[in-house]
């Protein structure tokens, strides 16, 4: 299945957050238990950077259907509210 330039943005948008979530778990553990799903997310960022072949395409875009808008929204939040503590 050949990838269109949509899904492609999607996938590297997927990828960005995912990474970001996993250098930030590190250092905010309360903050990244606010993400739904955190472990799983990290979890599928691994398997994207170290065995990709393994990904099909399929469950991507399956991913990017059913959860990056709830993943995008609870991130803004959390950059909201850091935002705001920050004055």
């Amino acid at each position: 299945m050949r990838m269109t330039r949509c899904c492609a943005l999607r996938w590297n948008a997927t990828s960005r957050s995912s990474a970001r979530l996993s250098a930030r778990r590190s250092g905010v553990p309360q903050t990244a238990d606010r993400i739904t799903d955190e472990q799983r997310i990290i979890a599928f960022r691994n398997r994207l950077i170290h065995v990709y072949a393994t990904v099909s395409h399929a469950l991507v875009w399956d991913i990017v259907q059913t959860n990056l808008l709830r993943l995008r929204d609870e991130v803004a939040a959390l950059l909201s509210e850091a935002a705001e503590e920050k004055g």
